[in-house]
C-alpha cells in the first residue's frame, strides 16, 4: 500500500476512533460555549454595573455643583441686598446734610445691581438731633432690611430756628431749596403776606395765614449745642481779644481763622475768606455782611445777643446765640434778607425779614467753621 493510502487510513482511523465518546466531546465543547458565553455576559453585567455607577456618581456630582452654584449665587445675592441696605443708609445721611432734604423722607432709588428703599424720621424724642433710618436692600427676590440711628439735624441747617416758639407779627420770607423755620414749640405766623415755601416745623401747632408750606406739626425737639468757650480758647482760636472788636471786614493772613473775643463785636463789610467770629458779649452787624465769593464763609457765635441793625440790608452768614439759660437772643431791626441760617433760642423781627437757606451750606463745611456739636 502506498505511503499516502497507509496516512490516510490511519487518520480515517483516528477520526473514527475519535466518534467513540462522541458525547464527552460534545459536552467539552458545550461547557467551554458556556464559560465564553458566561464570561462574555458577566463582562456585560460590569460594563452595565460600571456605566450605572458612574452615571450616578456624574448625576450626584452635577447636584453638587448646581447646589453648591445656587447656594452662592443666593449668597451674593444676600450679600448685594445687605450692601445696598448699607448703602441706603449712607444715602440718607447725604441727603439731609448735603442735600437739603426734608423729615419725615422716604425714597426709593434704582441702580443697575439692584434698587434700596429709605424712610427717615425725626428721632429727636429718643435723643434730640437724631435720625433713625430704615433701609432695605433688593436683588431679585432677596430683600434685606436694616435700622440705623445717625446724626440728625442742627439748627444752623434751617434757615430760621428757636429753641422756643415762633411767634411773629411781621411777614416772613423763605423760598428756594433747603429748610426754613424751625421751633422747640409753636409756630404761629399772623401776617397775611407770609411766604414760606421752605416748610416749617413744630413741636406743637402751626398756625399759619399767608402761605406756608409744607407743615411738620408735632415734629421731635431740635437739640441746641452748647457753646464751649474752653475748646474754642484752648484749641480753635487763631486770634483771642480781651476786649471789644471792630471789623470792616475782617481779615487775617491765609484768609481764614478762628477768633474768640472776650467782649463786644462790631462787625460789617465784604469778606474774603472763611471766619468764624465767637463773642461772650452783645454782636452788632451794623451794615452789609456779604462775601467776597462762593468760596468765603463766615459763622458769627455769640453766648448773649446777636442783633442786625435797620443798616444791614443783606447777611450773608451762619448766626449762632445761646446759652445754658436759653436766652441767647438774634434781633432784626430793619428790612432784610439774610442769606444761610439764623438760629437763637429766641429771635424777634421789627420789619419783614426774608430768612433763606444757603443751599451751598453743608455739614462739612459747618464743621470747617467749627460750630458747637460738629467738633
Amino acid at each position: 500500500m502506498p505511503a499516502e493510502c497507509k496516512l490516510s487510513a490511519d487518520l480515517c482511523a483516528i477520526v473514527d476512533k475519535s466518534r467513540e465518546p462522541a458525547t464527552k466531546i460534545e459536552k467539552a465543547l458545550l461547557a467551554t460555549q458556556c464559560r465564553v458565553q458566561a464570561q462574555g455576559g458577566a463582562a456585560y453585567v460590569l460594563a452595565l454595573a460600571t456605566l450605572m455607577v458612574g452615571m450616578i456618581l456624574g448625576l450626584a456630582t452635577l447636584r453638587f455643583a448646581g447646589g453648591r452654584f445656587f447656594q452662592e449665587d443666593s449668597q451674593r445675592r444676600f450679600q448685594s441686598a445687605y450692601n445696598l441696605a448699607e448703602a441706603g443708609v449712607d444715602y440718607v445721611f447725604w441727603r439731609l446734610h448735603y442735600g437739603g432734604a426734608h423729615l419725615p423722607l422716604s425714597e426709593t432709588v434704582i441702580l443697575t445691581t439692584g434698587s434700596f428703599q429709605v424712610n427717615a424720621v425725626d428721632d429727636g424724642n429718643r435723643d434730640r438731633s437724631t435720625v433713625l433710618v430704615t433701609s432695605t436692600g433688593i436683588v431679585g427676590r432677596d430683600r434685606h432690611t436694616i435700622r440705623r440711628v445717625i446724626l440728625g439735624l442742627l439748627p444752623y441747617e434751617y434757615a430760621r430756628c428757636e429753641n422756643s416758639s415762633v411767634v411773629d407779627g411781621e411777614a416772613n420770607v423763605s423760598v428756594g431749596n433747603g429748610r426754613g423755620i424751625r421751633a422747640n414749640g409753636e409756630v404761629r405766623l399772623t401776617n397775611p403776606s407770609n411766604n414760606v415755601t421752605t416748610g416749617v416745623w413744630a413741636t406743637t401747632s402751626i398756625t399759619c395765614s399767608g402761605t406756608v408750606t409744607p407743615r411738620y406739626p408735632n415734629a421731635p425737639p431740635i437739640r441746641f449745642p452748647d457753646i464751649d468757650l474752653d475748646y474754642y480758647y484752648y484749641t480753635a482760636a487763631n486770634y483771642v481779644y480781651w476786649y471789644y472788636v471792630v471789623f470792616n471786614p475782617i481779615w487775617y493772613p491765609g484768609n481764614k481763622g478762628v477768633v474768640l473775643v472776650f467782649g463786644k463785636v462790631w462787625i460789617k463789610g465784604t469778606y474774603n475768606g472763611i471766619y468764624t467770629v465767637v463773642a461772650t458779649d452783645d454782636v452788632s452787624i451794623n451794615g452789609n455782611l456779604t462775601p467776597a465769593n462762593s468760596s468765603s464763609r463766615l459763622a458769627i457765635i455769640a453766648t448773649k445777643k446777636i442783633t442786625i441793625e435797620a443798616a444791614a440790608a443783606n447777611v450773608e452768614a451762619v448766626l449762632y446765640c445761646h446759652n445754658s439759660e436759653g436766652t441767647g437772643v438774634i434781633g432784626v431791626k430793619g428790612v432784610t434778607t439774610i442769606k444761610g441760617s439764623v438760629s437763637a433760642d429766641n429771635v424777634s423781627t421789627d420789619k419783614s425779614t426774608t430768612f433763606n437757606p444757603d443751599p451751598s451750606t453743608n455739614i462739612s463745611r459747618l464743621r470747617q467753621l467749627k460750630m458747637p456739636g460738629l467738633q
